[in-house]
């Protein structure tokens, strides 16, 4: 299995999706990840998976100046928060991003469509969500049930996903654990933080436009260079 790429014990799953953010890494890790699995089913969602930890990692890493972040003084928004929880709504929002992408491709690249092929970037999130669990041994699927409502009834009202995304992560700052961060989503109160939200969505808006796009792109490339060379 590819998660043994996370060999260090005291390393955070939003360390790890760190670290593949690094381009390099990134593409050695879906390079392993495609050469381990045993079908091209399993190839093409392990590898996706990876692509797609180190597109939601590259949001964690320049979010928090910890990790040389985007803003000085983001740790003092980030407060206490646990990294790990901000970093598995990135996933789930990269995850979002890249199926609209997929989606385009069926008009744009009818061939790159196929290559995807259908559930492939929801196993891939899923397969993130099992290295949480193999992890820490917690289970996300009603948050990710929970998230895809939200950015689906979002859209319907005209709500672009990055802003979906950054209410969310406001909502969440703070937040020590993944309980924690179940507590706040199950919670009809909504504190005030515009201030905050309003920062999140500046980076998140460019972060959109940006990295996801090329994480998707690089997907497509691992594919045709695997379909060329069967």
């Amino acid at each position: 299995m590819f998660f043994g790429l996370f060999k260090k014990k005291k390393t955070s799953f939003a360390d790890f999706c760190i670290k593949l953010a690094d381009p390099l890494f990134m593409g050695k890790a879906a390079d392993m990840a495609w050469q381990d699995a045993e079908t091209l089913k399993d190839k093409r969602i392990d590898a996706l998976a990876m692509i797609i930890m180190g597109t939601a990692g590259g949001f964690v890493k320049a979010f928090s100046n910890r990790v040389g972040g985007f803003w000085q003084g983001s740790d003092k928004v980030l407060k206490a928060t646990n990294l790990d929880v901000i970093a598995v709504e990135a996933i789930i929002w990269t995850g979002v991003i890249f199926t609209r992408l997929w989606f385009v491709d069926k008009e744009d690249d009818p061939r790159a469509f196929k290559l995807v092929a259908p559930l492939t970037i929801y196993k891939a999130t899923q397969r993130s969500f099992q290295m949480v669990e193999d992890i820490y041994g917690t289970k996300l699927d009603d948050v990710f049930n929970a998230r895809d409502n939200l950015y689906m009834a979002a859209r319907k009202q005209g709500t672009r996903d990055h802003e979906v995304f950054s209410q969310v992560v406001s909502e969440l700052l703070g937040c020590k654990s993944f309980d924690d961060a179940r507590a706040v989503s199950a919670s009809s109160h909504r504190p005030s933080l515009e201030f905050n939200s309003t920062f999140i969505a500046m980076y998140a808006a460019i972060h959109a436009a940006t990295m996801p796009e090329a994480g998707y792109t690089g997907f497509k490339n691992v594919l045709d260079h695997y379909e060329n060379s069967r």
